[in-house]
C-alpha cells in the first residue's frame, strides 16, 4: 500500500530524549523534579497488602530528606540546651509544657536512648531558677512536673522485671527525678535523729547492689517485737465462721468496664443491715498478742512510727488486735477471692480462650509478664467496721494538707482485700487517687463517686493481716545522687546506655516489714507527692493486706 500523491507518510512517536534535545537544561530540571516528586507520591499511594511497588521500592532506595534523617538523629542534651536558650520566654515556656508528651511519643517508639535525653532536659528545667519559667508580661510562671497520669503512664511501660533491669533503672531514676517530692537524700537515713525509734545503722546499712539498684534492708516498725508465724494459728482462739457478720452481693462491675479492664468482674460485698456482729470488737484501742513496749509490757494504743525512707510515710501500729485480723482473713475467704488478670496481660484468642497478651511495649517485660499478681476481693464497710478503724487513727492522721486547703474527713469505705501466694508480685508503680465509694441511701445502687468530687483521697491505707512470711515486703524507690554515674559506662551494659550521653544516678530501695495488725501510710494521688513502690515477690507463706485510702476535702477559699 502506498499513500496518495502529496500525503505524508505517519510520523513514528518521538522518543522523550528527542524533546529533552529541544528544551533549556532549566526546564530539564523542572521536569526531573516533577517527576521525582511523581514517584514519591506514587510509591505513598501504592503501598499495599504484599508490601510497596516498584515505584514505592525504587523511591525507598534513595536517600531519605534531609528532615527525616535529622529527626532520626539521637537527640544530644546540650543541643536542647542550646536551642531552649535562643527562644523567647513565651516560646521557651510552651517549649517545656510539651515535653511530657515527647517523653510518652518516644517510650512508646521505644527510642529510649532519647527518652533519658528528654527527662535529662526536664529535670535540668524544671531545677533551674527554682523551677521557674518565663512569661510574656514579665513575670514568672512555674513549670509544673509531669501530671500524675502521665508519670503512671510512664512506669506503667517498665514492666515487672524493672528491678533486675539496667535500662528500665535508669529510666525510673530519671522519671523520678522529674516528680518533685519523689527525690530523697539518703545520707540522713544514717541520722538517729531522724530514722524514728525504729531505725539504726542495721537498718540502712547497704545489701549487695544488683546494677544501679541498691537495696537497702527492710525496716521494720516494732523491732523489738517477734515475728509470728505465717499461718492462721495463734494463740488466741481463731473465731468460727458462725461468729463472722453475714456479707451480701450488692454490685457488680463487668470486667470490661473496670479501670483497667480486666478478665474478671468486680464483685462488691456489703454486711447486711440487720446482722449485728462486726470484725472488730468496739471503738477502743485494741490490746496486741506481743510485749511490744520497751518495759516489755503490753501495748494499748495506736501508735504511728514514721518511715525514715520515704517523705511523708508512716506506720501506725497496734491498730487492730490478732483475733481481729483473724476475722477479716476468715470473712475474705468466706466470701472467696477472685484472681486479679488486667487485659493488658491476658487476652482472647479467635476460640475465646485465654492466652498471654504480647509485652512488646514493655521494658523489662518476664516470662510471667505479670501474670502472678494478688488475688483480691472487695467489700463496702459501714457501720462499727468503719467507725471503729476511724476512731483509732483519726488523731493521728494529717487534719489539713495544702496549707489548709485540703481537710481531713474520713476513711473510704471501699476496702479492697488482697491475698499474696508463693511469686505474686505486684511491679513498681504509683497509686492513683481514689473518690469515696457507697451505696446510694434511696436506690441502693453503688456510687463510686458518691460526694460528686468534693472527697477525694491523698493517702494510701494498707493493713496487714498478718506476718511471719517471707518476702512480700512494700518497697520503696527513690532517686539517689550517690555513686552518680557519668558518661562512661561498664563495657557489659546495653550499649544504649553506653552512648546515650546522658548522666545516670542510682535508684535505692526499701522495703517495710509487714506487722500483724499495723497499717502502712503513704501519700499518693498528686503528681508532686505520691511514691513509686511495689507490692515486692512473696517467697513462701501467704500475704493477707487490706487496701483503703485517707479521704480530704477541698476548702473553698473565700
Amino acid at each position: 500500500f502506498r499513500p496518495p500523491c502529496g500525503v505524508e507518510p505517519p510520523v513514528a512517536a518521538t522518543h522523550p530524549a528527542a524533546h529533552n534535545m529541544a528544551k533549556s537544561k532549566k526546564e530539564q530540571k523542572q521536569d526531573a523534579k516533577k517527576r521525582r516528586k511523581l514517584e514519591r507520591r506514587l510509591a505513598r499511594a501504592t503501598v499495599g497488602k504484599d508490601g510497596p511497588s516498584q515505584a514505592a521500592a525504587a523511591a525507598g532506595r534513595r536517600k531519605p530528606p534531609q528532615s527525616a534523617r535529622l529527626r532520626r538523629r539521637p537527640l544530644v542534651l546540650g543541643d536542647l540546651l542550646r536551642h531552649h536558650e535562643a527562644l523567647s520566654a513565651s516560646q521557651a515556656f510552651a517549649n517545656a509544657r510539651r515535653l511530657p508528651a515527647r517523653i510518652t511519643d518516644s517510650l512508646t517508639e521505644r527510642r529510649y536512648g532519647d527518652s533519658l535525653t528528654l527527662l535529662s532536659f526536664f529535670r535540668v528545667l524544671l531545677d533551674r531558677e527554682g523551677r521557674q519559667a518565663g512569661g510574656d508580661d514579665g513575670e514568672r510562671r512555674a513549670l509544673p512536673p509531669p501530671p500524675l497520669g502521665t508519670i503512671q503512664r510512664w512506669i506503667s511501660m517498665l514492666g515487672d522485671g524493672t528491678t533486675e533491669d539496667p535500662l528500665a533503672l535508669a529510666l525510673l531514676d530519671a522519671m523520678l527525678r522529674v516528680s518533685k517530692g519523689l527525690g530523697v537524700n539518703l545520707e540522713r537515713n544514717d541520722s538517729s535523729e531522724n530514722s524514728g525509734r525504729a531505725a539504726g545503722a542495721e537498718d540502712v546499712r547497704p545489701a549487695p547492689n544488683t546494677g544501679r539498684l541498691k537495696r537497702l534492708n527492710s525496716w521494720d516498725p516494732i523491732p523489738n517485737c517477734p515475728l509470728g508465724v505465717s499461718s492462721l494459728d495463734s494463740n488466741v482462739n481463731a473465731p468460727t465462721k458462725s461468729n463472722l457478720p453475714s456479707f451480701n452481693l450488692v454490685a457488680t462491675i463487668l470486667g470490661k468496664d473496670r479501670t483497667p479492664p480486666n478478665l474478671h468482674d468486680l464483685n462488691m460485698y456489703m454486711q447486711s443491715p440487720k446482722d449485728k456482729a462486726s470484725v472488730v470488737t468496739s471503738g477502743e484501742n485494741p490490746r496486741v498478742l506481743a510485749p511490744c513496749g520497751v518495759d516489755n509490757t503490753p501495748a494499748t494504743k495506736v501508735e504511728i512510727v514514721p518511715f525514715p525512707f520515704a517523705p511523708n510515710a508512716f506506720v501506725l501500729t497496734n491498730l487492730l488486735s490478732e483475733q481481729e485480723c483473724h476475722k477479716f482473713v476468715e470473712l475474705s475467704e468466706k466470701i472467696g477471692y477472685v484472681p486479679d488478670v488486667p487485659s493488658s496481660i491476658m487476652e482472647q484468642d479467635a476460640n475465646g480462650n485465654n492466652v498471654k497478651a504480647q509485652q512488646a511495649h514493655l521494658i523489662a517485660g518476664t516470662e510471667s509478664g505479670g501474670m502472678q499478681r494478688a488475688a483480691n476481693v472487695t467489700i463496702l464497710a459501714t457501720g462499727p467496721l468503719l467507725d471503729a478503724l476511724w476512731s483509732r487513727c483519726k488523731d493521728l492522721l494529717p487534719r489539713t494538707l495544702d496549707g489548709g486547703s485540703s481537710v481531713l474527713v474520713g476513711l473510704n469505705a471501699r476496702f479492697r482485700l488482697y491475698r499474696y501466694y508463693p511469686g505474686s508480685v505486684y511491679r513498681p508503680h504509683v497509686d492513683g487517687a481514689w473518690p469515696s465509694s457507697a451505696l446510694c441511701p434511696k436506690t441502693g445502687q453503688y456510687l463510686y463517686d458518691s460526694t460528686g468530687g468534693k472527697h477525694r483521697s491523698r493517702f494510701t491505707f494498707l493493713l496487714y493481716l498478718n506476718e511471719g512470711f517471707e518476702g512480700g515486703c512494700t518497697t520503696f524507690f527513690q532517686a539517689s545522687d550517690e555513686g552518680r554515674q557519668n558518661q562512661a559506662q561498664k563495657s557489659s551494659e546495653s550499649p544504649l546506655l553506653r552512648t546515650s550521653k546522658v548522666p545516670l544516678g542510682l535508684v535505692c530501695s526499701q522495703g517495710v516489714t509487714p506487722r500483724r495488725g499495723c497499717a502502712l501510710v503513704f501519700p499518693h494521688g498528686e503528681g508532686s507527692g505520691s511514691l513509686v513502690h511495689e507490692g515486692s515477690a512473696l517467697v513462701k507463706g501467704t500475704k493477707y493486706v487490706v487496701r483503703t485510702d485517707v479521704l480530704y476535702a477541698r476548702v473553698e477559699s473565700k
